[in-house]
């Protein structure tokens, strides 16, 4: 039990971002970037349940740990004003500090002691998206393709191997449209496949 007034968990991080952007064209630039966030706040839930679409929200603390990453990113994109076309392109890769996970047979349904049934590990993920859009006019959309790949490795699950998480994307194709009929009516489509 913790009294009123007393600090319970203090933790500062830094969270440092540089990005750097460079002119390949007239109409093309070349983008390079670094970040390292982090999050003191974890949705807990058990997405198996099938009565429960309860959702926890759990701070870090003592026994939980606050996630954070460090980020890379690269990536490039051209335009073509006449055409109404831009074309964009995005490689990543992400290394994963205090990852959440569950004991096997973990009780997370109104359960007091919850922290005891989180463990924490790391984690790295990578990938690329492309994409081309028409960003102005009466018809405007976007069709994208994006590869990410998610592992985690968490001591005492899955014989301390890596494992995908549930982040873990091979595929990810979306199609979006509007057509602006007048100024304040429009016709959209949007289309996803995960």
């Amino acid at each position: 039990e913790y009294l009123k007034g007393v600090l319970y968990y203090s933790k500062n991080f830094l969270e440092p971002r540089l990005s750097v952007s460079f002119k390949a064209g007239k109409y093309s630039s070349i983008k390079t970037s670094y970040n390292r966030p982090v999050q003191n706040i974890n949705q807990i839930n058990n997405s198996i349940s099938p009565v429960n679409s309860l959702e926890v929200w759990l701070p870090s603390g003592p026994n939980i740990k606050p996630q954070y990453a460090d980020l890379y990113d690269l990536g490039f994109i051209k335009a073509w004003n006449k055409a109404n076309l831009e074309l964009s392109a995005d490689v990543y890769y992400k290394s994963m500090y205090n990852q959440l996970d569950y004991a096997r047979h973990a009780e997370l349904f109104l359960n007091p002691n919850l922290e005891g049934e989180l463990r924490q590990g790391k984690g790295y993920a990578y990938g690329f998206e492309i994409m081309l859009k028409t960003p102005a006019g009466k018809f405007t959309g976007q069709v994208s393709y994006a590869h990410t790949r998610s592992y985690i490795r968490i001591k005492d699950l899955n014989n301390n191997r890596w494992y995908r998480s549930h982040q873990d994307k091979p595929v990810d194709v979306s199609f979006s449209a509007e057509y602006r009929v007048r100024p304040r009516w429009s016709l959209n489509i949007n289309l996803l496949y995960v």
